[in-house]
């Protein structure tokens, strides 16, 4: 799935501060990573910046840095939606997600978006946990049961 993200509308929700907005992106950008939010090879991601890249920013190869130059970045994430497919466009912006609409997009609010990758990350915890669980508790049932078996074939 595509995401396109508001960025400066995401780290104002989140409370992340820097001494400079390359600071702010860097750390951003690293937010996204940390968290995985994108992990899936599936999961893409446009994140949208206002303004010029003042240096150099780097990132995984499904995280796609885009900046608005010299138009807003809500009028820059309604020029990426008239030329994409489906995406949900995360923002609380009310004209982002009323364009998002417009254009057949999914309008995500930020704490759902973070929720849903909050989600995503307990369930593999869970999944993993649930692994080690199984073959701890039940590997003597399993050879328990496995030697019924191969007994009463072998009698």
């Amino acid at each position: 799935m595509d995401y396109i993200l508001d960025a400066y509308n995401i780290i104002h929700y989140i409370g992340m501060e820097g001494n400079s907005a390359y600071e702010v992106q860097r750390r951003f950008i690293g937010f996204l990573m940390r968290h995985r939010l994108f992990s899936s090879g599936k999961n893409r991601a446009v994140v949208v910046f206002d303004g010029f890249l003042s240096e150099s920013l780097s990132c995984s190869g499904n995280i796609e840095i885009v900046f608005s130059r010299d138009i807003s970045a809500d009028e820059k994430i309604e020029r990426l939606l008239k030329r994409r497919v489906k995406s949900f466009v995360v923002s609380n912006d009310r004209q982002v997600k009323a364009s998002a609409k417009a254009f057949g997009h999914v309008p995500m609010p930020v704490v759902e978006f973070l929720s849903i990758s909050r989600r995503a990350k307990e369930q593999q915890t869970d999944k993993d946990d649930m692994s080690k669980r199984l073959l701890k508790k039940d590997i003597e049932d399993i050879n328990s049961e496995l030697e019924k078996i191969w007994l009463k074939k072998e009698s």
